[in-house]
C-alpha cells in the first residue's frame, strides 16, 4: 500500500523541513509526498530537492491553502492508495504510517481518523468520545468528537465533488470531509499518530464572534446541499449548544 501526503506550504521553510523529516523518519517507507509551494518568497525548490518520494509543485502566486491542496490531490489520486493531509508546522509520529497500515489490514475501511497531540506539551488534543465507524456529522458538530484528528482516506473515493472549496473562509475542511461522508463513514481510532502546533499566525488562533456565528450557517448550507433535512440541522445545533459547555 502506498500512502500519499498532501503538504501545502507558504513562507515556512524551517517548519516545512521539520515536517518533511518526520515523514522521512517513518518506519513504513512506501509513501509519496506532494509539497505545494503556494507562492513562497523563498521558493521551496531552492532548499528542497525532488526525488522518487517527493514531488514539488510551485504556484507562481499565493492562491490559498485549499487551492494548493486541490493541486496535490489531483497529482496524487492516481499514484497512491491512501492520502493523508498535514500542515507545514505539524509532524507525524515515527510509527504513524505503520500503525495506519496495520489498522487497514485489520478493519478494511476506506477512511480512518486518529488522535493528535500538542507538539510542545505532548498533551493529547483530540477528545474522541466514541470509536469505530461513525457518521462525520457528529464530528462536524463536535458532539462526540472534539478538536483535530489526523485523516487517512482511500483515493478510490475521490471524484469531481471531493475537493476543497474557497467559497467559505471557515469550515473548508468540513466541506471536504462532509462530501467524503457521502461515500463512506469514518473509522475512528484512539491511537495518536500526529503532532500539531498552533502558531499565533495560524487561522485557528484568529477567530471572532462573527466568524463563530457564521459556522452555524455554513453547516446549514452544507447539510441542505447534501440533502439533509432542516429539522436535522436544528436538532444538531441544539445538541451542540448544550454540549459545548462540557467540551471546552
Amino acid at each position: 500500500m502506498k500512502i500519499g501526503i498532501i503538504l501545502a506550504t507558504y513562507n515556512r521553510d524551517k517548519l516545512l523541513l521539520n515536517t518533511i523529516r518526520s515523514i522521512e523518519n517513518q518506519t513504513y517507507k512506501n509513501y509519496l509526498i506532494c509539497v505545494v509551494d503556494d507562492g513562497s518568497k523563498i521558493p521551496v525548490k531552492s532548499f528542497l530537492k525532488e526525488n522518487e518520494k517527493l514531488k514539488i509543485i510551485t504556484l507562481p502566486q499565493n492562491r490559498g491553502n485549499n487551492f494548493a491542496r486541490n493541486e496535490a490531490l489531483n497529482y496524487l489520486k492516481n499514484k497512491v492508495d491512501f492520502i493523508t493531509i498535514i500542515d507545514d508546522d505539524d509532524e507525524f509520529k515515527e510509527n504513524a504510517f505503520e500503525e495506519f497500515v496495520k489498522d487497514y489490514k485489520q478493519f478494511k475501511k476506506d477512511w480512518f481518523v486518529y488522535k493528535v497531540e500538542d507538539k510542545n506539551t505532548k498533551k493529547v488534543l483530540s477528545r474522541f468520545k466514541a470509536y469505530g465507524e461513525w457518521d462525520y456529522l457528529w464530528y462536524m458538530w463536535r458532539i462526540k468528537f472534539f478538536k483535530d484528528g489526523q485523516h487517512f482516506f482511500n483515493t478510490k473515493l475521490i471524484d469531481e465533488n471531493i475537493k476543497f472549496t474557497n467559497e467559505f473562509k471557515n469550515g473548508q475542511e468540513w466541506y471536504f470531509w462532509i462530501h467524503l461522508n457521502t461515500k463512506t463513514k469514518m473509522f475512528v481510532s484512539d491511537k495518536v499518530l500526529a503532532k500539531k502546533e498552533y502558531l499565533s499566525s495560524g487561522l485557528s488562533n484568529n477567530k471572532n464572534e462573527k466568524e463563530y456565528k457564521q459556522k452555524f450557517y455554513f453547516k446549514k448550507y452544507v447539510m441542505k446541499k447534501l440533502g439533509y433535512s432542516l429539522i436535522k440541522w436544528q436538532i444538531l445545533k441544539g445538541i451542540y449548544e448544550i454540549t459545548k459547555f462540557f467540551t471546552k
